[in-house]
């Protein structure tokens, strides 16, 4: 079962396995109203820059939150991140979900964990493991985008935006972004949830 968070119109594939071989479909389906649930993602709508905290990994990329979104903009191969502190539930299944635009990047990445490892400044986070990400040399992010991170990731390794911890826990939501070239509009992301599924 897929449950869709967001409204809006969705690709769904469908691949049925058969004696006789395979047959695939595929079918766009709308969903109307976004579902109203506790959201672990605290502002995801970037109201303001409370409870998010920057995280400056390398010169040259900077992030900035302002006008309903957070916008990673620049590039020369800086790395930057946003991050907030989550509490998961042990032996809950939660996905994340948010909205992702941009020009297109050069040589660039973009990519979400939910890990337990404390964000330290001037160090690089992978704690927990990419669940979502755009990456140029994984095939996508390098043409504009403009859509649900979910439907767009491509990132080798990402789980669709899917986790899970045995125990309660605290942990930390971290996106961070970098490259040689983060596109003339940069890359912006709006409406963060993390939703248990």
């Amino acid at each position: 079962v897929k449950i869709y968070y967001v409204k809006g119109d969705y690709e769904v594939r469908y691949k049925v396995f058969g004696e006789g071989g395979t047959a695939e479909s595929v079918q766009i389906i709308s969903i109307a109203e976004d579902i109203v649930g506790a959201n672990l993602a605290e502002n995801g709508t970037f109201d303001d820059n409370s409870v998010w905290q920057i995280l400056p990994i390398s010169g040259g990329a900077e992030v900035s939150i302002g006008n309903g979104k957070a916008t990673w903009t620049g590039g020369s191969w800086g790395n930057v991140g946003i991050f907030q502190p989550v509490q998961v539930k042990g032996n809950t299944p939660y996905q994340i979900q948010m909205d992702i635009s941009g020009s297109g990047m050069t040589d660039g990445w973009f990519e979400v964990y939910v890990g337990t490892a404390v964000p330290v400044n001037g160090q690089d986070y992978s704690s927990g493991g990419i669940l979502l990400g755009l990456n140029t040399w994984d095939g996508c992010g390098n043409e504009p985008f403009d859509g649900p991170l979910a439907l767009l990731s491509c990132s080798v390794g990402s789980t669709n935006g899917l986790f899970e911890y045995a125990e309660d826990t605290e942990a930390y939501l971290v996106i961070r972004s970098g490259g040689a070239n983060l596109g003339s509009e940069g890359i912006s992301i709006d409406n963060v949830t993390i939703r248990e599924q």
